[in-house]
């Protein structure tokens, strides 16, 4: 982190957006205090993410980890939509 921001310095486009999704959500200052229905997906998610992980299983941590941003970025999205 970088004067309190995330920072993924990376010429590979993946990490390019990544980067730009973490700007936008630490600029919005998304937090489970506003997405209060994100702590049971959210620890599940990640439950999941540690196990790949754990086992060394690349391809199921890649797919924990896609599975958590497109779960994430919708109810990020539906809170949005209901507050404009």
């Amino acid at each position: 982190m970088t004067h309190g921001q995330p920072v993924i310095n990376s010429p590979i486009p993946g990490p390019q957006i990544l980067n730009r999704g973490l700007k936008f959500l630490w600029a919005h200052k998304f937090s489970i205090a506003q997405l209060p229905d994100r702590v049971e997906p959210d620890s599940n998610e990640h439950l999941n993410i540690i196990e790949a992980l754990e086992n060394d299983d690349a391809k199921a941590a890649c797919k924990a980890v896609r599975t958590h941003i497109k779960s994430l970025t919708k109810s990020a999205l539906q809170l949005v939509s209901i507050d404009a």
